[in-house]
């Protein structure tokens, strides 16, 4: 969980979304890339802790809930209820005794590359990780898209500012134009197909985010 801060920290728990090329570019050693749910809400916030724990599990990939200062710190009401995502894969993998296994075989962990061995070769590893990518870009993409039907300025933001944004939606439709929101809940997978269609449907963007400019280098 990546409670964004203001930086560089100096004490004062400051509102900025100053980490999205970290959360979302960065993760460690590996060809890979971090699954990112950036709640909107106290609800959205406990909700998506749930997700992102099956989600790890489900893939066997870094999963980030990537909030705010502001987000972080509201007092709204929340409903705290178990949710169900569905079956999990079975762990065929994991060290839990040999009577838990479906061969009767322990696992052990061990340095002599017990990964590489389930794969004829390296790059066959590397292209199960390619697809496993792939997967997650096609299944996991989580958006809102608010009074878009009809836009011509899209607003992208996430967190704290689309709430903002969408008041300032309302307020430019009560003015008569035709302004729509595309609030993302995950960061990545990213809706660049959503935003590529509205683009060539000659829409005009207006990317709200608090930092120098991140979440538009995508948007672009």
């Amino acid at each position: 969980v990546d409670v964004q801060r203001g930086g560089p920290g100096g004490g004062p728990i400051r509102h900025a979304q100053q980490d999205y090329f970290q959360c979302t570019r960065g993760g460690g050693h590996g060809d890979y890339r971090n699954i990112v749910l950036a709640p909107a809400s106290s609800q959205e916030s406990c909700d998506l802790v749930q997700l992102a724990f099956y989600l790890a599990d489900k893939y066997r990939n870094p999963v980030v809930v990537m909030t705010d200062a502001i987000i972080g710190r509201l007092r709204e009401t929340v409903e705290v209820e178990k949710i169900e995502f569905g079956p999990l894969p079975d762990k065929d993998w994991a060290v839990r005794g040999k009577a838990r296994h479906k061969d009767g075989k322990r696992r052990i962990v061990d340095h002599s590359g017990d990964l590489l061995r389930r794969y004829p070769s390296y790059r066959a590893l590397l292209q199960r990780l390619e697809q496993k990518m792939k997967q997650m870009q096609e299944s996991e993409l989580r958006y809102e898209d608010y009074k878009m039907e009809d836009a011509s300025l899209i607003l992208v933001a996430y967190g704290y500012t689309a709430r903002v944004a969408k008041e300032a939606v309302n307020m430019a439709r009560a003015e008569g134009i035709k302004a729509g929101l595309i609030r993302l809940i995950t960061a990545w997978p990213f809706p660049y197909q959503v935003i590529r269609e509205k683009a060539c449907q000659g829409g005009k963007f207006l990317v709200v985010e608090d930092s120098l400019g991140q979440v538009i280098e995508d948007v672009r």
